[in-house]
């Protein structure tokens, strides 16, 4: 059973998300990766005390900031659609974050998350943000998390078919962890989020099997040089490949709930190497049988063993059959 949940608490009361971002990548790489984005409205506090359940994180090494993506200008742009009116680094120095003034009086202030502030215990991180006097009352912060196993989703590999299906739940209380409510009891509340964004990339192969025409926004290409842009050393770091027009981003939303839930289903159907084996072994079993009728006829030797009187090429198609059966168990073995 996948972990599908998300839940973000704070220890601070007066605070809420007003929009949050769930980006999830499915690249064909090894390693999976989700984006988060938060932003909140913090009141007047100058420090807050998150923490994000998350469905699949190891180590807090897997978690990387994306601050230096998202307050580049251009990029900013790119992410909340919306032109950008002013820039400004806080206290004059981009390090302690930057404000960002967007067209129709919307202000945001987007802050780097401190590593060394990073606390991450049985998948719960814990950020402790301090935020300048100078920042806005809305702060964003954005980060990325690294994974072995897809988050919110569960992969299943049919013959001729590979079915994708993703489950994403937020604030879902019913299915809070014994991790969760262990921390509610100390004190963290789960926070109201007024708008949440789901975002799944997924490879332009896949046709769409199921998804609720009530929360789905867009389902465009994916802008392969603004994304480029914006992903910057991850690209390389991660070594994705990205083309035009191999991959389609599906968006969805809601809004004014108490939690959220956004489920989707995606296949892709392939002749691949299992495909390709059992067709080529089922034809040389078949071949093998059809002609085993005639192998007493081939030599009048009857005082030769039966493996004797087998002609070589015989022994090459089994060899053959064999390599066939084990090789596809071999591939497997290996991608695990």
């Amino acid at each position: 059973m996948i972990n599908n949940s998300v839940y973000i608490l704070c220890k601070q009361d007066g605070v809420k998300i007003t929009r949050m971002h769930i980006c999830t990548w499915n690249v064909k790489n090894k390693i999976s990766f989700t984006e988060y984005g938060f932003e909140i409205d913090r009141g007047t506090l100058r420090k807050l005390d998150l923490l994000v359940a998350l469905p699949e994180i190891n180590k807090k090494e897997d978690l990387r900031c994306l601050y230096r993506n998202i307050s580049d200008t251009k990029n900013c742009r790119f992410i909340f659609n919306s032109d950008i009116e002013l820039t400004k680094p806080i206290n004059g120095n981009a390090e302690f974050g930057v404000n960002i003034s967007l067209l129709g009086d919307r202000e945001i202030a987007i802050l780097p998350i401190d590593s060394d502030k990073v606390i991450l215990e049985n998948k719960n991180l814990k950020l402790e943000l301090e935020i300048p006097e100078q920042a806005k009352k809305i702060i964003y912060i954005r980060f990325l998390v690294e994974s072995n196993i897809p988050a919110f989703a569960y992969v299943k590999n049919e013959i001729s078919k590979r079915i994708i299906t993703y489950d994403v739940r937020v604030n879902e209380c019913r299915t809070a962890s014994k991790d969760v409510i262990r921390e509610q009891k100390k004190g963290y509340k789960i926070l109201h989020i007024d708008n949440c964004f789901c975002f799944h990339i997924v490879p332009s192969t896949y046709n769409i099997n199921f998804i609720n025409g009530n929360k789905l926004k867009t389902i465009r290409s994916l802008e392969i040089p603004e994304f480029k842009n914006y992903l910057g050393d991850i690209e390389k770091d991660e070594k994705l490949t990205l083309k035009e027009n191999q991959f389609n981003i599906i968006f969805c939303k809601q809004e004014n709930k108490d939690n959220y839930s956004f489920f989707s289903t995606y296949s892709e159907e392939y002749i691949g190497n299992a495909q390709l084996t059992l067709a080529l072994g089922a034809n040389i079993l078949c071949s093998l049988l059809f002609a085993s009728g005639g192998l007493h006829k081939r030599t009048n030797a009857l005082e030769l063993p039966f493996y004797a009187r087998i002609p070589v090429e015989y022994w090459v198609a089994f060899g053959i059959l064999m390599f066939l059966i084990l090789y596809p168990l071999f591939i497997k073995k290996n991608k695990r």
